[in-house]
């Protein structure tokens, strides 16, 4: 399962996001972003988590949780087909 977050401090790695995951079980790969577009603040990322069971806890554990004084949102990402452009 694939999991969304922004708001992620910049000082945040993608190796400390992975520890931090972690603690809810196996973290497949982790992918961080910046905020490019105007009115969007903070940095972005992906988490893939192999069990769906444990990303569930992991987003209900960790959305609007404090990392580095920034309150992060978690949730699960929404993918998009890349020839239909529909969920």
């Amino acid at each position: 399962m694939t999991i969304y977050i922004t708001n992620i401090h910049p000082g945040i790695s993608e190796r400390k996001l992975v520890r931090i995951f972690k603690k809810f079980g196996e973290v497949s790969s982790v992918v961080l972003a910046a905020a490019t577009k105007p009115g969007l603040t903070g940095n972005f990322g992906y988490v893939e988590m192999e069990n769906e069971l444990q990303a569930l806890n992991a987003i209900l554990n960790l959305n609007r949780s404090t990392l580095k004084k920034c309150v992060i949102s978690v949730s699960p990402a929404i993918i998009l087909n890349k020839k239909t452009g529909q969920i």
